[in-house]
């Protein structure tokens, strides 16, 4: 699917706001609400826009521990299967496959070191994971 401008303005405002009205959006970018309507019912159906959700502040749940974690897979194992068992761990928010010294980066959300350690141990001990690196966030910028 080619996206012209329009359809880029909608995605932006809905990126910002995913529970922007197609109202407000129309308004903003000078389109009708009923083409709004349908050009975001067709980057639905066109796999652009893949999900709606919304962003939580882990700090007003307790979760005030957040980490990146870089795991080097052993050789001989899948790394997308060892991935899907880490997005099974409680704690964890997401993880990526990447290239480089390590095969999975993911960020989890920890409530204190103690279930810092506890999550640590839980990959280290699992099967193919060879070696791990965490890192603690200190500060997220923007």
């Amino acid at each position: 699917m080619k996206l012209d401008e329009k359809d880029l303005e909608i995605l932006r405002m809905l990126e910002r706001n995913a529970r922007t009205s197609f109202r407000s959006i129309a308004k903003e970018i000078g389109l009708s609400p009923m083409a709004v309507v349908k050009r975001v019912r067709k980057m639905e159906s066109e796999g652009v826009i893949k999900k709606y959700t919304i962003a939580i502040n882990p700090d007003v749940l307790g979760y005030n521990c957040n980490l990146y974690i870089l795991v080097r897979v052993k050789a001989g194992f899948d790394a997308t299967e060892i991935g899907k068992k880490l997005l099974e761990l409680p704690g964890t928010c997401n993880v990526n496959q990447i290239t480089g010294d390590h095969d999975l980066v993911l960020m989890a959300r920890c409530r204190d070191r103690e279930e810092i350690g506890r999550y640590l141990c839980e990959i280290n001990k699992m099967e193919g994971v060879e070696r791990v690196n965490s890192y603690f966030i200190i500060r997220s910028i923007g």
